[in-house]
């Protein structure tokens, strides 16, 4: 008998489109999986066959893995598993290394191809060709950071899972509403200068506009391929102080463009440094002045990328600490 938490989550490493490898690496802090089957059929229909009756025949169309998702903890060993299906960073450093992501302008991104396996028993399942469509960070006090991670890929196939060990709580640290830090700075300022010292709750969506090459000669995708720019949201729930309420009064008043930063991080020293640093230059949107939470007054604000105009090669970047030299 398979149960629910008997189920896996692995990656592997891939290398070409569509070719998917045994996994590698335990993924942890995962709640759950969805994993609808890519395959799309279309039932022929025709006015030609005399009967009122459903269509009889079938035909293929095409694989197509939308709606494939993680959903979980936010564990900082492993985010650039994630963050990699978006543009593949290049590590720094000699412990604690750096893994930066910044949203493309002038270049194109480059997505970290990877198996994505899940499941338990026999029924274990894997997306050929993960790479990321969206992910979404949500955090308030006393919980953990929640993680809502969106793939595209070639398919999905049968699999099975590796033998693996999953990782100790030295190798993956799950973030919380204690680590956060969300500063709001005004345009011409510095990125995290001016924290929110009574953030409640927020969260941030970064949306890649992905989609299929949607080339004919066959039934799978040959790559995906992005849109426009990436899309950063998020909303912020600030209790009301003098701070919040100048930047909202600054709002209102049509000073609109502000420097977000948003800070997580354990506070560890050099190899014990664990966290994910994000500035966000943004449009930030009022659009009601008078909300609460749980009876406190509330300044609620939220927010959607734009470009730097006096930096026309920036809108978003990432940046992910841990002590981790290499995914795979």
């Amino acid at each position: 008998m398979t149960v629910k938490s008997l189920r896996e989550v692995q990656f592997g490493d891939q290398v070409a489109w569509g070719t998917s490898v045994a996994p590698t690496k335990f993924f942890p802090g995962v709640r759950g999986v969805s994993m609808p089957p890519s395959i799309v059929n279309e039932i022929v229909t025709d006015v030609g066959r005399g009967t009122q009756g459903p269509g009889r025949n079938t035909v293929k169309l095409r694989h197509e893995s939308r709606g494939v998702s993680l959903t979980g903890q936010m564990v900082y060993e492993f985010l650039p598993h994630i963050l990699d299906g978006a543009d593949e960073a290049t590590p720094a450093g000699i412990g604690p290394y750096t893994y930066l992501y910044t949203g493309p302008t002038t270049g194109v991104a480059v997505p970290h191809w990877q198996t994505l396996t899940a499941g338990a028993g026999d029924g274990v399942w894997a997306l050929n060709t993960a790479t990321l469509e969206s992910l979404t960070l949500t955090w308030a006090w006393g919980e953990m950071v929640e993680m809502t991670a969106n793939f595209l890929g070639h398919s999905v196939e049968d699999d099975a899972l590796a033998v693996l060990v999953e990782p100790d709580m030295a190798a993956a640290t799950a973030a919380t509403g204690c680590h956060v830090t969300v500063s709001v700075d005004a345009f011409g300022g510095a990125y995290g200068t001016t924290p929110m010292t009574k953030c409640l709750s927020g969260s941030v969506t970064l949306s890649l506009n992905r989609d299929y090459l949607p080339y004919v000669g066959s039934c799978f995708p040959a790559g995906t391929y992005d849109k426009n720019a990436w899309i950063v949201t998020g909303d912020l729930s600030l209790q009301q102080d003098a701070t919040s309420a100048a930047f909202v009064d600054a709002i209102v008043l049509a000073s609109t463009r502000k420097k977000i930063n948003i800070l997580m991080t354990n506070g560890g020293a050099a190899a014990a440094l664990r966290s994910l640093d994000m500035d966000i230059f943004a449009e930030v949107m009022v659009n009601e002045l008078h909300t609460d939470a749980d009876d406190l007054v509330t300044s609620d604000i939220s927010f959607t990328s734009v470009q730097d105009e006096d930096d026309t090669d920036f809108y978003f970047a990432a940046t992910v600490t841990n002590n981790t030299a290499t995914i795979y």
